[in-house]
């Protein structure tokens, strides 16, 4: 007979931990073309060969292409090159701002975003940063407060309210989070389906957390039907079947393997216990 507890928690717990700060914020959306009606780089160029060249030579554009392949030290010094010869670019500044959080520097990182409000005070998409760059560092009032003035600014952006939703998740409130959660899900368009599945896998995650197995096997069922590649949706989806009963083995075992399959590498450890056992 299978028992769950036997299962580690320390892994258990780290994989949580590290869902948080690894995938709860990842969509950053900032334009890659901040340059091109920059007259110091694009305005002036005709021939689209020059751009292309200029686009790849410049530090922001390098910056990007470093960022893109997870390479943050040198995302770090393209970005602060750029900045040396455009220091008014809120672009660049949310950038390097994204790049310092990543090599865990939340003070630089929100110094950075803060830099950018002072060029552009009433951009949302930088008071989301800021909030996530505080939330990292633990600080879930000041996490709160440039969330609030994120929704103020755009009462009606989903993206305010899958914020919000993740702070008080990770303050284990979890009423308020998927309260949140909700309202996120009803501002989305219908063809956002990779977005929703983000939300409902938050949601089972939440139900998770509280024990509440039956809730979150369907939150996971829903966040796979709008993405079947949503490889952590199978990772908790297994997880829910091996917490609920012994019985259910079978199908947790094969949501774990799915979750491997899909290139989530945690898992390993997770399906070696199951089979352990």
């Amino acid at each position: 007979m299978y028992i769950k507890n036997k299962i580690s928690c320390v892994i258990l717990l780290t994989m949580l931990i590290c869902y948080s700060h690894n995938t709860l914020f990842a969509r950053e959306d900032l334009n890659d073309n901040s340059f091109d009606n920059n007259g110091s780089t694009e305005q002036t160029l005709d021939n689209t060969q020059t751009i292309v060249m200029k686009k790849s030579t410049h530090p922001y554009f390098k910056g990007l292409e470093a960022f893109e392949n997870k390479d943050y030290k040198n995302a770090l010094k393209y970005f602060e090159s750029a900045i040396s010869t455009d220091d008014k670019n809120i672009d660049v500044y949310n950038y390097l701002g994204i790049t310092y959080r990543n090599l865990g520097d939340y003070d630089k990182s929100i110094e950075t975003f803060k830099k950018s409000l002072q060029i552009e005070p009433d951009n949302p998409n930088t008071y989301q940063l800021l909030g996530v760059a505080n939330l990292f560092k633990g600080d879930y009032i000041e996490s709160l407060k440039a969330f609030q003035a994120f929704k103020k600014l755009t009462p009606n952006n989903p993206e305010v309210y899958f914020s919000l939703g993740n702070l008080y998740s990770i303050q284990k409130n979890y009423i308020k989070s998927n309260y949140n959660y909700l309202k996120a899900l009803k501002l989305y368009k219908d063809e956002q389906n990779l977005l929703k599945s983000d939300v409902y896998l938050n949601i089972g995650t939440n139900y998770f957390r509280q024990n509440n197995f039956d809730e979150a096997i369907n939150s996971f069922n829903i966040s796979i039907e709008n993405n079947i590649e949503n490889e952590k949706a199978y990772y908790f989806l297994g997880l829910s079947y091996l917490y609920k009963s012994p019985s259910e083995k079978d199908k947790a075992k094969e949501n774990i393997m799915k979750s491997l399959n899909s290139g989530y590498k945690v898992s390993e450890d997770i399906l070696k216990q199951i089979e352990d056992n």
